[in-house]
């Protein structure tokens, strides 16, 4: 779980965890994130629940018997 205590950490997060929202910019979501930073003004906090995953693969090596 995240918690937020300002919009100017949500809009940080946002931008170095690019994969989230791949076309975040301010400019596009002004509206959301006026909405946003009017409810953490009334409730001091926003918290978010994020599940994330390693994903690691490897090319099988091909065997020379083969």
């Amino acid at each position: 779980m995240l918690t937020f205590y300002d919009i100017g950490a949500v809009i940080y997060h946002l931008r170095m965890v690019a994969w989230q929202i791949p076309d975040f910019s301010v400019e596009r979501y002004d509206a959301s994130l006026r909405r946003l930073h009017q409810r953490i003004s009334a409730e001091g906090r926003i918290n978010v629940h994020a599940h994330r995953f390693l994903i690691a693969a490897e090319r099988p090596i091909p065997s020379a018997c083969a």
